[in-house]
């Protein structure tokens, strides 16, 4: 991924003395975090992270309130998103401030951020669609509406 930038990173260091510093270094780390830390390196790092920044780039800090404005739209970058979102409810992020939630929020993501292996966000569900012969035209459900209108104009005397 990065060439010479990297073998001139460790030169005159043992290679298996690297391997294994790196190994134990990253002991603990899911396949998730670890795919986190490359896809951060390819999109913005040209030089190759030291084994601290690599740790650091694998596991970012939260930021709970970016994570819960980008949750209020569905949009989900990691899996600690989707679950945090989860328990709290999809639809109490989709609808309420975070300043009303903020306190819940927090604990949620501190507390999910403990978790070591969270499960992968989902494919989504796919959604069926009307019978045929089922769904309104714009006239129809135009006409449906009067009709409605009509029976409440009724019922009202």
């Amino acid at each position: 991924m990065y060439g010479n930038r990297f073998v001139s990173m460790w030169e005159g260091v043992d290679a298996q003395t690297m391997k294994d510093v790196w190994a134990q270094g990253l002991a603990g780390y899911r396949a998730s975090e670890l795919m986190v830390g490359l896809n951060t390196c390819l999109q913005s790092h040209d030089w190759p992270p030291t084994l601290p920044q690599f740790r650091a780039l694998c596991r970012p800090r939260a930021n709970h309130e970016v994570m819960y404005r980008e949750a209020a739209f569905g949009r989900y970058a990691t899996p600690l998103a989707y679950h945090s979102a989860r328990r709290l409810g999809f639809d109490v992020v989709r609808t309420t401030p975070y300043r009303e939630v903020r306190a819940a929020w927090v604990a949620i993501v501190d507390e999910l951020l403990l978790v070591p292996d969270l499960p992968p966000i989902p494919e989504a569900e796919p959604v069926a669609l009307p019978a045929p012969g089922k769904t309104y035209t714009p006239e129809k459900a135009a006409s449906a509406v009067a009709a409605m209108r009509d029976m409440l104009r009724r019922a009202e005397g």
